[in-house]
């Protein structure tokens, strides 16, 4: 992107050499950068938007955008290349709600294509352009694995105006349907709008792996036989699901509690 300028995705590999890694002496030796590359699409067109996001593997980019891949934004779009952070290649941007019967290969890869994604009253995003209904958004984060994405859903009233309220999250983990986050991700009447210039996201990533943390301890210290009905694991990962919107002490409290009983039942337990 351009500050004050148009809205093309645009790439620049850098080389950074660290002398004495991996100690405490460790320091950059040197750092150079290369070209800068519009990010282009299998028919050469440029990307236009704002506010990119993407996967770990390099390969989905989410965004800001219109749906006509235009310049305009305020629609939240996705773009697929299988080759990763590649600066052409990339598939003609579409609307994310449109991603569920998208035919291009890998596609299917990621969670969040695998449901048509729906409203918070149920009513399903469009699935064509001309349609309408499609979902709008600002400031996305996607998490590593393509399986949901954070955004703002609705615009602020104050004088900087802009999607900058009611942060949402949408994709395989809320069952494809919207969830307006209640937690301190969202503002009050009486607060300032947020603007998220370091992603959210990562605190739910990390609340992931530490729900994940009994399961794995099971498979070094398995229940005995009556528990194997999973209960106590299920309702680990149904707790998380709502303090996924609420706030990570929360789920700690339950890791500790579950670990707890787990102690309790003679399996060696853990701190967290």
């Amino acid at each position: 992107m351009m500050f004050n300028g148009p809205n093309r995705f645009r790439r620049r590999t850098a080389d950074v050499r660290v002398s004495q890694p991996f100690t405490v002496q460790a320091e950059i030796a040197s750092f150079s950068t290369g070209p800068l590359e519009e990010l282009k699409t299998v028919s050469g067109a440029p990307i236009m938007g704002i506010e990119p996001t993407m996967t770990s593997d390099g390969r989905l980019l989410l965004f800001q955008g219109g749906p006509l891949n235009n310049g305009a934004i305020d629609y939240l779009m996705y773009s697929y290349n299988p080759t990763p952070c590649a600066a052409t290649g990339w598939s003609e941007p579409r609307p994310l709600s449109m991603m569920f019967n998208d035919t291009t290969p890998g596609i299917k890869r990621y969670p969040m294509a695998w449901q048509r994604m729906k409203a918070a009253t149920g009513e399903a995003f469009g699935d064509t352009v001309a349609g309408g209904n499609l979902i709008r958004a600002a400031y996305p984060w996607v998490d590593h694995e393509g399986r949901n994405v954070l955004y703002a859903a609705v615009g602020f009233t104050g004088a900087a105006g802009g999607r900058r309220e009611a942060m949402s999250l949408i994709g395989a983990d809320t069952g494809w349907i919207a969830h307006h986050i209640d937690g301190s991700l969202n503002t009050d009447r009486q607060d300032i709008a947020h603007l998220f210039y370091s992603g959210p996201m990562w605190n739910f990533e990390q609340e992931r792996a530490l729900a994940e943390l009994p399961a794995r301890l099971e498979q070094r210290n398995p229940l005995p036989p009556r528990h194997q009905d999973a209960r106590r694991a299920l309702a680990l990962r149904q707790q998380h699901g709502r303090l996924q919107r609420g706030g990570p002490g929360r789920v700690a409290q339950s890791l500790r509690a579950a670990l707890s009983a787990h102690e309790r039942d003679g399996h060696p337990g853990g701190n967290v």
